[in-house]
């Protein structure tokens, strides 16, 4: 008989708290400090102060607050729940626990007395202790926000953005290298956090480009190469870009690349865009170093 009401008990200790876990936050710490004793002698004292200074300090150095319940003494699940034990147990949790995290609202068991029997409790064990301030909690919740975006500067992130810098031509190793991804990172955080919409400016890092080229040199490219391919020759589809671009008043310059002689004269060859130009001169004559093409 007095097994069949032993499974009995456990069986009800363990249904009032199925749903305990809806009441545990995830950063939960459960610490566990002895009753601190004078000439040998136990205090007693739920509310020793040596302990709750203990158990401030430790969740304070976690970035949590501590707690303390009822039960804090008490063995809280298994055949031997309810029994004393030794120690004060204590909470640390970032959360404002209300309800004790372990035993939930589904009662809990107490033992009275030396050898008493555990005695069944309805409901969530008081709260004894708590040191939470929200305005704490919200400048930790700050502190951890600004570390982990410290933190996303790492691994493939940081790779694209000093690729990027590279891109722009800034050489790895400068101030200026190191302010471009600086800028570069703040901006993926912002993008990161703003809801964009199609009326929002955003800004865009730019950087003097390597080499500078008039934008109206691609309009006479295109030319050329449109030209060429309608079976012209360079000369003949460069003299059409004349209508088409700003540079057709301006004369393009060639850039020597090379010379030869050939009886009595000299041939001096031309790079012009990519074309090659030559020019007959006496053999006596000096090439120029680069010429204009008409």
């Amino acid at each position: 008989m007095k097994k069949v009401l032993g499974t009995m008990f456990f069986c009800l200790f363990l249904s009032n708290n199925i749903f305990a876990d809806d009441y545990r936050p995830k950063d939960l710490e459960v610490i566990e400090f002895k009753d601190p004793t004078t000439f040998g002698l136990k205090s007693g004292d739920k509310a020793h102060p040596i302990n709750r200074e203990k158990a401030t300090v430790y969740c304070g150095s976690k970035k949590k607050f501590a707690y303390q319940f009822d039960s804090t003494i008490n063995i809280l699940e298994g055949t031997n729940a309810g029994k004393r034990t030794k120690n004060h147990r204590y909470f640390c949790s970032r959360e404002n626990l209300k309800i004790h995290p372990i035993l939930g609202t589904g009662g809990w068991y107490q033992a009275w007395g030396i050898g008493g029997k555990p005695k069944f409790n309805s409901g969530s064990p008081k709260r004894l202790f708590s040191n939470y301030s929200i305005a704490q909690k919200n400048t930790w919740d700050n502190e951890d926000n600004k570390s982990s975006g410290a933190q996303a500067f790492t691994g493939e992130s940081k790779s694209n953005i000093k690729k990027q810098c590279k891109d722009f031509g800034f050489k790895e190793g400068t101030e200026k290298f190191a302010d471009c991804q600086l800028k570069l990172f703040m901006m993926m955080n912002n993008n990161s956090k703003m809801n964009s919409s199609s009326n929002q400016t955003q800004t865009i890092i730019t950087a003097e480009p390597k080499r500078k080229i008039d934008p109206s040199v691609w309009d006479d490219l295109l030319n050329i190469s449109k030209g060429m391919s309608e079976g012209k020759s360079f000369t003949e589809s460069l003299g059409s870009t004349g209508s088409s671009s700003s540079s057709s008043s301006s004369k393009i310059q060639c850039f020597k690349t090379g010379e030869r002689i050939s009886g009595t004269n000299k041939i001096c060859s031309y790079n012009c865009m990519g074309s090659e130009v030559v020019q007959n001169i006496p053999s006596t004559s000096i090439c120029a170093l680069s010429i204009n093409l008409n």
